[in-house]
């Protein structure tokens, strides 16, 4: 019988000394949507789940999750992999990137890079599910995006809102990567990640479109709260398109969730129930 594993990650904070020395990611509702996540799975009875919050979510921990994970997991088996925190961008030094740009996770001590994780769910069997959930911005796509006059008023709604952006500021990010440049610099100019290695079957649930940025909503982010009104309990039937699209029907106009895959296409997997087993 398939099993299912789970990793949640969710971060309220960050370790500024990791980063420019002085942004710390303050967030408010990070470890809330891990937590939220981390009940939809244990309600489904996976055979493990691994919870990492602020100051445990560091780049070492969530790879070595990941490297278990991928020992474990078995053909046909699901891998539930969660994210809430801020996204980040890095520059391309490898050209695996149509836009320049790297993005990334915004983990405790330091970005994890969008490479990194390709070369993890490598790891994974072929027949193995992994679906991942990124309740962050995509920031790095905002360098290439003209912000126009709409997206303005929508900025200045937000900011009157007290929502709390969930993606590192370019300045920031340019900040953060010049202060830890050497270190960053050996890892963006590693060979880029051939998709084809992936084996596994990964789909993907962003917080939003590259165009666009995530927000924490009243109590978790705007799409973790899309997700468990969707998800209802356990009482939604319906495949991952139309999980996507309910949720994308109850979003706001500045933010719309993406759906996309990479690795080996399993119908199958398509066709099942979010979180399914």
């Amino acid at each position: 019988m398939p099993k299912g594993y789970a990793i949640h990650i969710g971060l309220n904070f960050v370790d500024p000394q990791f980063y420019d020395g002085e942004w710390d990611g303050k967030l408010n509702f990070c470890v809330k949507d891990a937590e939220a996540m981390a009940d939809i799975t244990k309600s489904k009875d996976y055979e493990e789940t691994i919870p990492l919050h602020n100051e445990n979510a560091t780049r070492e921990k969530v790879g070595r999750a990941l490297v278990l994970m991928s020992e474990q997991c078995q053909p046909e088996d699901i891998l539930v992999l969660t994210y809430s925190g801020h996204g980040g961008s890095l520059p391309d030094l490898n050209g695996d990137e149509e836009d320049k740009v790297d993005e990334t996770w915004c983990l405790y001590n330091g970005h994890l890079i969008d490479d990194e994780l390709n070369n993890l769910y490598a790891l994974f069997q072929e027949g193995v599910r992994i679906f991942v959930v990124s309740d962050s911005c995509h920031s790095g796509t905002v360098t290439r995006y003209q912000p126009s006059r709409i997206d303005a008023l929508f900025e200045e709604m937000i900011k009157k809102s007290g929502l709390e952006q969930k993606s590192m500021s370019p300045h920031d990010a340019r900040l953060a990567y010049l202060k830890n440049k050497e270190y960053y610099d050996a890892i963006l100019k590693a060979d880029k990640t051939d998709l084809s290695e992936v084996k596994a079957s990964v789909k993907l649930l962003s917080g939003c479109q590259d165009n666009q940025k995530s927000y924490e909503g009243w109590g978790h982010g705007v799409l973790t709260e899309r997700i468990l009104e969707t998800w209802d309990d356990g009482n939604y039937h319906g495949n991952y398109k139309r999980f996507h699209k309910r949720i994308v029907a109850e979003m706001p106009d500045y933010q719309s969730p993406n759906l996309f895959d990479t690795g080996k296409k399993n119908p199958a997997f398509d066709a099942q129930t979010p979180f399914e087993v």
